[in-house]
This record gives C-alpha cells, sequence and structure tokens, in this order.
C-alpha cells in the first residue's frame, strides 16, 4: 500500500512538474494584428493573417530577448514571395497603427527621433526660382539646410568677416543666399556681396571701414 501511495504521489508531482501547454492560434480577420495576443513565450508560433488588399500574415516571435523565454514579444510578418526577407518588430505593449498605404525611404541603419509631444509632419516644399524673374519652381525640399550665427567684423578697408567651414556644406556658391544684420549699429549696413559667396561651405561679410561690429546671419540654399 505504501508503495502504491508513494507512486501517485510521484505521478502528481510529475504531472504539476510539466511546463504549461503553448496557446499558440492560427486565426484570420480584418482586426489589426496589434490585437492579438502575443506578449509571452506560450504565444509564440501563433499565425494570424490580416484579410485586406493586399493580406499580411504575421507570426508571434520572440525579438531582442535575452533568454529563452524571457524579454520583448511581437507580431512579425511573413514576407511575401519575391517582397524580400524583411521583418517588423513592435515592443512588447506596445502599438503600431498604420491607417493608409504608405511608401518609407531612407539609408539604413538610420533613426528618425520624434519630439516628446504629437506633432503632424507638415507638407511644405521648398523650391529655387533660380536667377531669371520667372520661377523655376524646383523643388529642393530633400536637401534645403538653413545656416545661422554671428562674428565681429575684422577692422579693415572694408571690414570683413569670413565665415568658413560650413559643413555639409551647400552645393555650391550659387544655391545659397545670406542675410546680414548688425547686431552693434543697425545703422552700420552688412552684406555678403556676389564675390563673398566663395564657396558651398565659405563666404564673406562685407561692412563700412574700421568696424568691429557683431554681424549676424542667417543662410539658406540646399
Amino acid at each position: 500500500m505504501k508503495r502504491i501511495i508513494a507512486l501517485f504521489a510521484f505521478a502528481a508531482v510529475t504531472v504539476l512538474a510539466q511546463p504549461s501547454s503553448p496557446s499558440f492560434t492560427t486565426s484570420q480577420g480584418t482586426a489589426a494584428v496589434t490585437t492579438k495576443p502575443c506578449t509571452s513565450s506560450q504565444n509564440v508560433g501563433s499565425i494570424y493573417t490580416r484579410i485586406a488588399n493586399p493580406s499580411v500574415t504575421y507570426v508571434c516571435s520572440q525579438i531582442g530577448a535575452s533568454s529563452l523565454g524571457s524579454g520583448a514579444f511581437g507580431w512579425v510578418s511573413v514576407p511575401k514571395s519575391g517582397s524580400g526577407t524583411g521583418s517588423v518588430n513592435v515592443a512588447a505593449g506596445k502599438t503600431l497603427t498604420v491607417s493608409n498605404s504608405l511608401t518609407l525611404a531612407g539609408t539604413d541603419a538610420t533613426t528618425a527621433t520624434f519630439p516628446a509631444t504629437s506633432i503632424t509632419v507638415s507638407g511644405a516644399t521648398a523650391q529655387a526660382c533660380g536667377t531669371t524673374s520667372t520661377c523655376a519652381a524646383t523643388n529642393v525640399g530633400a536637401t534645403v539646410k538653413i545656416v545661422t550665427g554671428s562674428a565681429p567684423l575684422v577692422s579693415g578697408t572694408p571690414s570683413t568677416v569670413a565665415i568658413t567651414g560650413i559643413s555639409p556644406a551647400f552645393t555650391s556658391a550659387a544655391t545659397y543666399s545670406c542675410t546680414v544684420t548688425n547686431a552693434t549699429t543697425a545703422a552700420n549696413v552688412l552684406s555678403v556681396l556676389t564675390a563673398g559667396y566663395v564657396s558651398g561651405s565659405a563666404f564673406t561679410i562685407t561692412g563700412p571701414n574700421t568696424l568691429t561690429d557683431v554681424a549676424r546671419y542667417v543662410c539658406v540654399g540646399y
């Protein structure tokens, strides 16, 4: 009898010691994949196909974990034939909502960081009109840059200050324009003459004779 009781006790302990069975599922629907559970190792292997145009199939996977069964879990899209082998990782507890068809392009291994508050990305464009009275309306939005700063004039005839080392530089001396104000005496007019645009990374500010006023400048171009 004691032996029988011992065997029953061993069997009970063995059953209790067994790991809980996985709770992965295979399903489909129109709901966003983020509404489906993928928060622990028990969900790993779940497959969900979101019915849309086009449809996308996801697999719940362990991502970025330090050890088996721990760390982050998220849905990974299954690449379609001929569409590459990329993936989308959503950290545990986070939600990615895509409401429209989008094409994202950029340079590998770069990061876009958004501010702490919600914003609307502007659709404003930057255009280069050229050198005639009819604007060429060349879109330079992808490369437009603004450079600002201040520096004192070196007294001379005329008084000047050379601004150098703009990096990344403008495309050339002809692809940017600078506005200069006098931070010391407004009546003493300062400017960048045509010849003052030395290159895409350097320009010279010119003012009246024998001045050491501080020049404040803003340059815009591409």
